[in-house]
């Protein structure tokens, strides 16, 4: 998991970490990150789907991916 997180470009790692280790909001990731709240919930979004794949590739599937 930590290398496939590593992986991914900086702002979404951050965001990801932001969301799923600190339990903040989309609005608090945004004000961390010096972006707006739906780039906030952009760079979540796409950091979970580009980490389903980085661990699908590496066949480090987790149960909650739905593929």
């Amino acid at each position: 998991m930590w290398a496939a997180l590593a992986a991914l470009p900086p702002r979404q790692r951050a965001a990801l970490v932001l969301r799923f280790h600190a339990d903040l909001s989309n609005g608090e990731i945004a004000t961390h990150l010096g972006i707006s709240s739906a780039n906030a919930r952009l760079a979540v979004h796409r950091g979970l789907n580009r980490l389903r794949k980085e661990m699908h590739a590496r066949q480090e599937v987790p149960a909650w991916t739905t593929d």
